[in-house]
């Protein structure tokens, strides 16, 4: 769990009851749902925050995704100049590439002649964008815009195309989990807690929230809506000639 707690979703349901003598209505072992089915459902939630607005703010793995490099700028254009020019071949993985780290699993593979698989995970260039093309040539080098997500490569002797490299990585902003972000992990929670006929029964049988139950859901369900808008990207809108 990272965009929020189960204590985090307790304060957003305001549990502990004030109506309960003993004070100790928070989620458990025993609880109705657990803390085991808490955390189940906050890591759920997290998954879609993360669908739904493009965006991670937690440590993702990418394992062994494949990947097609481009021929050689020359082969299309007749010329090397964009090959250089745009630091090599381009490919585009997922934004907020962690920063390449061969100890904490990332991994880099390029498919060389007779189907082997040579592994360059520490030939990464350090993002030396400005250094001379054919210093770069004389041996395999790659290098990432992290915010961006975008792997360039300059490589010689390995099957081009389809397939050609192999790569594991990880993804996902390193700044602090926004206060919005952590709101709208505790409103899906809550909201899916306050549906479960247990918690009802247990909680809401008493008169603690029946009647109100469909409208405090409605609210939060409003709230959670209004935060997705503002963190959910519009495509880019591009004019037609006329």
């Amino acid at each position: 769990m990272t965009y929020c707690t189960p204590e985090d979703v307790a304060d957003t349901m305001d549990l502990p009851d004030s109506n309960d003598p003993n004070g100790n209505d928070l989620f458990s072992d025993v609880s109705h749902p657990s803390y085991r089915q808490v955390c189940r459902m906050i890591v759920s939630n997290e998954n879609q925050i993360d669908m739904r607005t493009h965006r991670s703010w937690k440590e993702n793995q990418v394992k062994n995704m494949l990947l097609t490099i481009n021929d050689y700028w020359h082969d299309i254009n007749g010329w090397r100049s964009d090959y250089y020019a745009e630091g090599g071949s381009y490919i585009q993985l997922r934004r907020n590439v962690r920063t390449w780290d061969p100890s904490k699993g990332d991994k880099l593979e390029i498919r060389t002649r007779m189907n082997q698989w040579a592994d360059i995970s520490q030939y990464i260039n350090g993002g030396d964008i400005d250094a001379e093309p054919t210093e770069l040539m004389d041996s395999w080098s790659f290098w990432f815009d992290y915010p961006y997500g975008k792997l360039y490569l300059k490589l010689r002797l390995y099957q081009q195309r389809y397939n050609a490299a192999r790569i594991t990585y990880r993804y996902g902003s390193e700044e602090p989990v926004p206060a919005a972000i952590n709101r709208l992990c505790c409103l899906m929670t809550a909201s899916q807690i306050m549906n479960m006929q247990a918690f009802y029964v247990r909680v809401g049988g008493g008169g603690d929230i029946s009647g109100v139950k469909d409208g405090i859901i409605r609210s939060w369900q409003e709230e959670a809506g209004a935060i997705f808008s503002s963190y959910q990207r519009a495509g880019v809108v591009r004019g037609t000639l006329r």
